[in-house]
């Protein structure tokens, strides 16, 4: 909070944001509860057409992964994923889905599970308005890999998965959509925040974690997709989903401190094709204010981002893709090490790393290449992205091989180089090569 004037109705808004966010807490869980009940009820109404229908459906891996995610020294893992999607569509205008994954990577230090639900939700249709209640996965934004407006839903950075978009998780959320017109939609949200899982290997042991305030998270987005360009517009009030680190001093050394700030999105993206060509952008307005319960007034700055993506991709010889674009990501508040000393700059430093900000404005390019062989058999892509501000870059390798309809063979290349103050250089130990064993079913 910053310095200034106290009213005395502050407490009590306090206490009503902290008892409406109670009264959230307390819909979803009744909402999950509905959820299993109908999942178990509804069914029986119409068992000769929903027994059809209820089939487990997903895939199951096993592989040798070269090093974790972790930012670690783990060296080499085994590592076994299962996905299990199940869909039931009891009613026309009823219907159920839920997304499982379980996995276990087994290494030098022992064996570690995971398990989680990563989408679960009902959704009733009435016309042209529908309602979705439960855990959902969000995706925003038409740009390719870096997607500015793409703030909805958590990640787990740490998963063993060749394909990002398995990353993510879902939220508990309510959403309410309006066809408006046969090509616009407007899409409402209230939800519950969760943040990523980040990797753990590279905090410092001298961390604190502060306690964010607790509060739902709201966001709008109004969508067209039709002929001629697809484009959306985009707004989002909640908590930025990465935490953000920053030094206290006290003690004998100080501490660092993570929380997550209160973050207020503006976004907008289009796509829009000329034959083979098609051409896409997004860009997106972040302001940003500390939200930790224990921060001191006027302590932390408010932050402003700003972030913009422009690509255009094309097909070749029907088989092939090529991907290009260029970003540009601009921020406030920003302070170099390069202007301070000694132990004032190794600290600046260290949350730089933390933060994975290395400079006020930052520029580069992502590059995608993708090939289909043996009548779509094989699948080959390679990748990159380069930072041209600080001369770091991402190369990425993939091959998919399908030895039949249930069986494939999936390996891959991650490879982070870059000195130590740059974004991936400074996630080097989470260069890596797999190779997995694949079973749809």
């Amino acid at each position: 909070m910053r310095a200034g004037v106290v009213f005395p109705a502050l407490p009590l808004l306090r206490l009503t944001r902290f008892t409406r966010f109670t009264r959230f807490t307390r819909l979803t869980r009744l909402v999950w509860f509905g959820i299993g009940v109908a999942t178990l009820v509804v069914p029986s109404l119409a068992l000769s057409q929903a027994a059809a229908q209820f089939k487990p459906f997903g895939e199951c891996r096993t592989g040798f992964w070269h090093s974790s995610r972790n930012l670690d020294d783990a060296g080499a893992l085994n590592s076994s994923t299962c996905l299990l999607n199940l869909k039931l569509q009891p009613v026309e205008n009823l219907r159920f889905a839920a997304n499982a994954r379980l996995s276990q990577a087994v290494g030098a230090e022992g064996s570690m599970y995971r398990g989680r639900f990563r989408e679960a939700y009902a959704q009733a249709d009435f016309g042209d308005v529908s309602v979705k209640l439960g855990r959902q996965i969000i995706v925003w934004g038409r740009s390719d890999r870096i997607s500015p407006t793409d703030v909805m839903s958590s990640r787990d950075f740490t998963a063993l998965v060749a394909d990002d978009d398995e990353q993510r998780n879902g939220n508990d959320l309510a959403t309410l959509r309006w066809q408006v017109l046969d090509d616009v939609a407007a899409t409402a949200y209230i939800g519950r925040f969760e943040g990523h899982r980040i990797p753990t290997g590279s905090l410092p042991v001298n961390l604190v974690t502060s306690a964010a305030q607790q509060r739902p998270e709201y966001a709008l987005r109004i969508e067209r997709v039709g002929e001629g360009a697809d484009f959306s517009m985009s707004y989002f009030d909640g908590f930025n989903k990465t935490a953000r680190y920053d030094f206290v001093q006290g003690g004998v050394s100080g501490n660092f401190r993570s929380h997550n700030e209160r973050m207020r999105m503006v976004g907008a993206d289009f796509a829009t094709a000329a034959g083979r060509w098609t051409f896409r952008g997004e860009a997106a307005l972040f302001h940003l204010n500390p939200s930790c319960v224990d921060c001191q007034a006027g302590a932390l700055p408010t932050r402003k981002l700003q972030r913009v993506v422009v690509g255009v991709d094309r097909d070749f010889l029907d088989t092939a893709n090529i991907n290009v674009q260029l970003f540009i990501f601009k921020r406030s508040a920003y302070k170099n090490p390069d202007a301070l000393m000694g132990a004032q700059r190794l600290v600046a430093e260290g949350l730089d790393r933390l933060n994975g900000e290395f400079a006020g404005l930052e520029r580069g390019v992502t590059l995608r290449v993708s090939e289909r062989f043996l009548n779509d058999l094989l699948k080959v892509e390679a990748s990159g992205i380069f930072d041209l501000t600080n001369a770091s870059r991402l190369l990425r390798a993939r091959l998919s091989y399908a030895i039949s309809d249930q069986i494939k063979l999936n390996a891959g290349v991650d490879s982070f180089h870059g000195r130590q103050q740059s974004f991936f250089g400074s996630r080097r130990k989470n260069s890596t090569a797999f190779v997995e064993l694949v079973w749809v079913f």
